[in-house]
């Protein structure tokens, strides 16, 4: 068929009749669209689906650039952060080295457990820096499932039922977070 020559589409066979318009190519009197308006209509479709897949994989592949900087964004993040623990323990670690350099023939007791508080001291300076506190229940202190492992029950002189009557060993927290409880001794309680 020639291409000034109009090619008419009958679409009366759906059943309830055609609609009266399909997008911008409105129908004869017969009830026929026009096969050049047709044609027009369905070009731009074509381009728009064409500029919509367009835009699908621009958004495919940005999303799939920002999943790869979160990951490299998470990696870095975690060196930071174990980067920033092993820079605030040094001063621990060259306490141990100082002490380690000392004579142990010429050391006394008193010596050494000082090097250790010391040690102790520069240890949680440095967890502290990290947001790293200690948990260091005091005898009486009502017990804090929360922060506090009962390892067992006994009585205690002094101290009120359901409280701390011996700490075993600290806890350590990090903001609301709890790293480790206070394991510790706790009274019976009423009943």
């Amino acid at each position: 068929m020639a291409e000034h020559e109009h090619e008419t589409v009958d679409h009366d066979q759906a059943g309830d009749g055609p609609p009266e318009s399909f997008g911008d190519i409105i129908r004869d009197e017969a009830g026929n669209l026009d096969a050049d308006d047709a044609q027009v209509y369905f070009e731009k479709l074509e381009a728009d689906l064409a500029e919509m897949e367009n835009r699908w994989k621009t958004s495919m592949a940005d999303f799939q650039n920002f999943q790869r900087r979160a990951a490299g964004n998470e990696t870095e993040a975690r060196a930071r952060g174990v980067r920033d623990v092993c820079e605030s323990m040094l001063g621990a670690l060259d306490s141990f080295d100082l002490a380690l350099t000392q004579d142990p023939a010429s050391l006394t007791v008193e010596q050494l457990f000082g090097a250790i508080e010391t040690i102790r001291a520069e240890a949680l300076k440095a967890m502290a820096r990290q947001g790293v506190l200690p948990i260091q229940p005091e005898v009486g202190e009502p017990f804090n499932p929360g922060h506090h492992e009962a390892v067992m029950q006994q009585a205690a002189e002094g101290v009120g039922p359901g409280c701390v009557a011996q700490v075993f060993q600290a806890g350590y927290a990090m903001g609301e977070r709890v790293l480790r409880p206070a394991k510790v001794v706790v009274t019976p309680g009423e009943g």
